[in-house]
């Protein structure tokens, strides 16, 4: 709940409180804008720089060190926005924006972490789920080090490893960020080695990552993840970005752009797209996590005709078909190393065009939005912020 809290607070990714058919759909269209905008941060930090390695755009300097840091600037700006408005006192009656009382610090370390998770240890855990085996240990290291590292230059506190051989405890427990110096508790260093080993470097502790990643991972979802009323809405939201591209805007009705709260009620009504991906969803997530965050599921599954049968084998076979293709992307790259390299060139490539197409769109955004018009294109701010955060829009 707090970090739909953030969404909300922000406006990103969530849908506004306006239900009308034209405000649902501008709510989407920036939902998808925002989608393409960290689309567009990753291509600048993974894709080829000048056919060389992908590396070269995170070191100091580079392409994607200077994304990192301007989103860093980014969540630095929403932070203290939200801050100016929060209501310390908690005084009844009084509109405020965010409630630091209850929700603590916006975007703070535990927030920061448990998104670097989702990129990170989430991802080794799918491609587990879609292979039916892990990638090699080096290879989860070597990728959970990246993530650590990208993480630290978006302000992810990590634990200085040069103080390791210190005698001092309290000196033992320093921060990557100078400004958490006085804060007694251990960096949460999500994709970094256990935390006790810094607490009591004699003690024979395994160090490893990948475990250490995981179980944070763990403690993220059974602490922070708890599904309600507005995780259900930002769900529905998600699964509907889309929608507008799949059915004609002449056949539109407020009807159809209605947010289903309830469970179970989708039917041949529904776009066929939007029933393809909440099937998918289901596989993934399970039956019990997507019916705590509202997904629907298409009534088909009781079938009490012979054209709702078809419409679900139908729906089925294209989920199963689409997951069968997806795992055996997975895996043949992982056996043949012939076909790994010509996966990696062409991502790269593809990368690359993302970007391209990204940096187009993303400037013209901002040019038709007057923000930073007369500044040219190679030095303005790729990820500026286009509105000011508003709960009440």
């Amino acid at each position: 709940p707090k970090i739909i809290q953030v969404l909300k607070s922000t406006r990103y990714l969530t849908p506004g409180k306006s239900k009308d058919a034209f405000s649902i759909s501008r709510d989407r269209k920036r939902t998808m804008e925002r989608l393409l905008d960290t689309t567009g941060f990753l291509a600048s930090c993974f894709a080829p720089a000048d056919d060389t390695l992908s590396s070269a755009s995170l070191r100091p300097g580079g392409r994607g060190w200077n994304a990192a840091l301007r989103v860093r600037v980014l969540h630095g700006k929403v932070r203290r926005s939200l801050l100016q408005t929060a209501n310390t006192k908690n005084e009844p009656g009084q509109s405020t924006q965010w409630d630091i009382n209850e929700f603590g610090v916006p975007i703070n370390q535990e927030d920061m972490a448990a998104t670097l998770l989702a990129f990170s240890a989430n991802t080794l855990m799918g491609i587990e789920t879609l292979a039916g085996m892990p990638l090699s240990d080096d290879e989860q290291r070597d990728y959970l080090a990246l993530w650590r590292y990208l993480g630290w230059l978006l302000g992810v506190d990590t634990v200085e490893e040069d103080v390791l051989n210190c005698d001092d405890i309290n000196a033992r427990v320093k921060s990557s960020n100078a400004s958490s110096s006085v804060n007694p508790l251990l960096p949460i260093d999500p994709c970094g080695p256990k935390k006790l080993l810094y607490i009591n470097p004699s003690t024979p502790v395994d160090d490893d990552a990948i475990i250490h990643s995981y179980a944070t991972l763990e403690s993220m979802i059974l602490h922070l993840l708890h599904p309600n009323g507005d995780s259900s809405e930002l769900a529905l939201h998600l699964l509907n970005v889309m929608r507008d591209r799949f059915v004609s805007k002449k056949s539109l009705s407020a009807s159809d752009f209605s947010l289903r709260k309830d469970i179970g009620t989708s039917s041949l009504s529904e776009p066929f797209s939007l029933l393809y991906r909440s099937e998918v969803c289901r596989k993934l997530l399970g039956d019990h996590l997507a019916d705590k965050l509202g997904i629907p599921t298409s009534t088909c599954r009781r079938c009490s005709s012979i054209r709702k049968f078809g419409f679900h084998l139908g729906l089925m076979f294209t989920v199963n078909l689409f997951l069968f293709i997806l795992r055996c992307y997975t895996i043949i790259p992982m056996i043949f190393p012939l076909f790994r390299k010509l996966c990696i060139r062409w991502h790269g490539r593809l990368l690359l065009k993302i970007l391209t197409g990204w940096q187009k769109s993303h400037t013209k955004r901002v040019n038709d939005a007057q923000l930073q018009s007369s500044i040219e294109k190679s030095s303005h701010c790729p990820f500026s912020m286009l509105m000011t955060p508003k709960l009440d829009d």
